[in-house]
C-alpha cells in the first residue's frame, strides 16, 4: 500500500508539472500572437499613411473631375457615388476612423480629424520641409530669396482701410502694385469680395471662445458650425462649394470622403442622404428634393465630417507658382496636414507679383487672413518669389505643394 501511494503521488506531481508547462506555453503563444498583430497593424498603418499622403497625379485629378461632372447629369440612383460606395472601405485611414456619423443620424463627434497638434506642425513636416516647427513665428530663409522677392522690399508699412468690409476694400496694394484682373462671376472675384468682420475683431472657435493669436490680419464674416467641423480643408471646400452654389452650378459641387466615397451635392439635393453599413457609406433616399440654403449647409457639414486634406489633396491638380492664380491652394495631406488658399493677388509694373492667404485651423474656427510675419511691410501680402519654402505663421509649405481646383 505504501508503494502504491508513492506511485500515485508521483503521478499527481507529473500531471501538475505537465499542466503548468501547457499553461506556460499557452501564455507564450498568446504573447507572440499579440505582438505579431501589433507589428502587422503598425506596418499597415504606415503603408496606408504613406499611400494617402502621396499627391495624386493630373490624370487622376481629371478622372475625379469627370466623375463629379457625371454625377451632375446622371439620373438619381445611377451616380458614380453609388459605384464608389462598394469600394469605400478599402483605403480607410486613421483620420477617417475619427469621423463617426452623419449629421442626419446623430450629433457628429469629430475627434482629431487629421490633427494631433494645435499650433505647431509635426515632426513629419519638419523632416519634409526642414522647417523648425517649434516656432510659431518662422523666420524668412534669406538664402532662398529671389530677384522677384527683392522687388518687393517696401520700407513703409502698408496702409489698411479699417472701414473696408471686404478683402478688396480692407487691404490696399503696396505702392507700385495693382490687383490682377478678376472676371465678373469668377472664383477669384468671389474670394476677393469675401465679407470681413469689423477691423480688430478676433477669430472665434466653434464654441464661441476667442483665438488669442496675433497671426491674422482680418476675419472672414461667415457662420461656422458649433461643432469641431470647419478646420483647414473644410474652410477651403466650403469656399469653393459656396461659390458654385451661388452660381447655380450644383452639379459641380462634389467632394470625396477620405475612404474614396464621392459625396456629390446633386444626390443630396435630390433627397438622398449618406448612410453607413459596416462602416461603409452609401446613398439612401430619405428626404424630399430641396435646394435650400439650410439643406446645403447640412450637406457641407457631412463633407466636413468625412473629408480632409488627405482627400482634398487628391482632387486638386498640380500648379506652378510662376502661374499662381487666385483660388489656388497650398496643401499637404496628412494626419495632421494643412491647407491655405490664395484669396487675392497683385502685380507691379515690373511683373513682380504678390498674393494673400486665408485659412482655418484646429480646433475648428473662423476663416481668417494670414499676416506675413517675414515681411510686415507688405503684410498680409506675400511675394510669389518666396523661394523653395513658404513660411506662414502656423505651417510651412514648399513650392511643389501648390494645387488647383480642376
Amino acid at each position: 500500500m505504501g508503494a502504491w501511494k508513492t506511485i500515485r503521488k508521483k503521478r499527481k506531481i507529473r500531471v501538475g508539472r505537465l499542466i503548468t508547462l501547457i499553461a506556460a506555453a499557452a501564455i507564450v503563444i498568446a504573447v507572440i500572437c499579440i505582438a505579431t498583430v501589433q507589428i502587422v497593424k503598425i506596418v499597415y498603418d504606415r503603408a496606408d499613411a504613406a499611400k494617402n499622403s502621396t499627391a495624386i497625379n493630373s490624370a487622376e485629378a481629371g478622372k475625379n473631375a469627370a466623375a463629379a461632372e457625371q454625377n451632375s447629369t446622371s439620373p438619381p440612383g445611377q451616380t458614380t457615388a453609388v459605384k464608389n460606395a462598394a469600394a469605400s472601405g478599402k483605403n480607410t485611414t486613421a483620420a477617417e476612423q475619427n469621423k463617426k456619423s452623419s449629421p442626419d443620424l446623430q450629433t457628429i463627434n469629430r475627434t482629431t480629424h487629421e490633427r494631433n497638434a494645435i499650433t505647431t506642425t509635426t515632426a513629419a513636416v519638419v523632416a519634409t520641409t526642414g522647417a523648425d516647427a517649434s516656432r510659431t513665428r518662422p523666420a524668412q530663409d534669406s538664402a532662398e530669396a529671389t530677384d522677384e522677392a527683392s522687388d518687393q522690399a517696401i520700407d513703409t508699412p502698408l496702409a489698411i482701410n479699417p472701414e473696408g468690409m471686404t478683402i478688396k476694400t480692407r487691404f490696399n496694394t503696396p505702392e507700385g502694385y495693382s490687383r490682377i484682373p478678376a472676371g465678373e462671376n469668377s472664383f477669384a472675384r468671389y474670394l476677393r469680395d469675401l465679407p470681413l468682420k469689423k477691423d480688430g475683431e478676433p477669430v472665434l472657435y466653434y464654441d464661441g471662445t476667442e483665438n488669442g493669436g496675433g497671426h491674422f490680419a482680418a476675419v472672414v464674416d461667415q457662420r461656422i458650425p458649433d461643432r469641431d467641423l470647419h478646420q483647414c480643408a473644410d474652410a477651403i471646400m466650403r469656399l469653393r462649394a459656396q461659390y458654385l452654389y451661388g452660381q447655380g452650378r450644383y452639379g459641380e459641387i462634389a467632394f470625396h470622403f477620405v475612404d474614396g466615397f464621392l459625396c456629390d451635392y446633386a444626390s443630396w439635393r435630390a433627397g438622398k442622404r449618406v448612410k453607413f453599413r459596416n462602416g461603409a457609406p452609401y446613398w439612401e433616399k430619405t428626404a424630399e428634393p430641396d435646394a435650400g440654403e439650410a439643406k446645403f449647409q447640412a450637406y457641407l457639414e457631412i463633407v466636413y465630417a468625412y473629408a480632409s486634406t488627405l482627400s482634398l489633396e487628391k482632387e486638386l491638380i498640380a500648379a506652378d507658382t510662376d502661374d499662381m492664380q487666385i483660388g489656388d491652394v497650398f496643401i499637404r495631406g496628412g494626419s495632421p496636414g494643412h491647407a491655405v488658399i490664395v484669396v487675392d493677388m497683385a502685380e507691379s509694373e515690373s511683373g513682380a507679383r504678390l498674393f494673400m492667404l486665408a485659412q482655418s485651423f484646429m480646433p475648428a474656427q473662423q476663416t481668417h487672413i494670414l499676416r506675413n510675419w517675414d515681411n510686415e511691410a507688405i503684410s498680409p501680402w506675400y511675394p510669389v518669389g518666396f523661394g523653395e519654402r513658404l513660411s506662414t505663421p502656423q505651417y510651412p509649405f514648399t513650392r511643389d505643394q501648390l494645387k488647383r481646383f480642376p
